[in-house]
């Protein structure tokens, strides 16, 4: 008897212990939002929580910032939208990675946004909607990444005014070098940005929603 005390106890000192912890205080998370809307009283704040929230725990993060009245939370992937479903998150969703089509026609998940990154993929999903979609599309201005190209803007309005159930609910693109302040790609990019906005403006229904970023983007306005 003694003896399995003693290999339990050895078991016990055995047990591994993390090395780096990451700790969330929800008081000062809600601060953080506070000061960025204070400095930022013109635009909408919505916290991007991809990749886990960037390893800070995607679910006890965004059930923090759940009650921060934010216009949506971004995520990477479907999964990520469902599992914050799962989890009662009321905020709604955009999702900024690709979806196959036919994950987008048959969603069972209330108030969750999709990004359209490809006209491809636009014409995939054109005759078979069948439920009101939320909608984002994204362009490629200049990242070289991912995204439609600005020529396709407007067979992609054309598109989007065939079928009614396509609720398109923002524009948006991706800045490739924002601290680039002196070869003039940026600005190259906010000038290709502003002509897909010109045109959506011109041809369809007021949207919600622009937004043209990057982690070091802040200096720069949408439009």
């Amino acid at each position: 008897m003694l003896a399995r005390v003693l290999d339990a106890l050895r078991k016990l000192r055995k047990k591994p212990q993390t090395l780096i912890e990451v700790r969330v205080i929800k008081d000062h998370l809600i601060h953080n939002l506070n000061e960025l809307r204070k400095h930022n009283h013109n635009f909408s704040i919505a916290p991007v929580l991809k990749s886990n929230a960037y390893g800070h725990g995607i679910v006890e993060v965004a059930k923090i910032l759940d009650k921060q009245k934010c216009p949506f939370f971004c995520v990477d992937s479907y999964y990520e939208a469902r599992l914050l479903k799962r989890r009662g998150i009321r905020t709604q969703i955009l999702i900024m990675g690709y979806t196959p089509p036919e994950v987008i026609i048959k969603n069972t998940l209330d108030n969750v946004a999709f990004t359209l990154i490809s006209l491809e993929q636009l014409k995939a999903m054109a005759g078979k909607i069948w439920q009101d979609t939320a909608i984002h599309l994204k362009f490629d201005t200049g990242m070289k990444r991912q995204g439609m190209s600005p020529n396709d803007a407007a067979e992609v309005q054309k598109i989007l005014t065939s079928n009614e159930h396509f609720l398109l609910e923002g524009l948006m693109s991706h800045l490739a070098d924002a601290e680039g302040w002196f070869d003039g790609n940026t600005q190259k990019q906010l000038d290709a940005w502003s002509g897909v906005i010109k045109s959506f403006r011109d041809h369809l229904q007021l949207i919600k929603y622009y937004h043209i970023r990057s982690t070091k983007g802040k200096r720069f306005n949408s439009d």
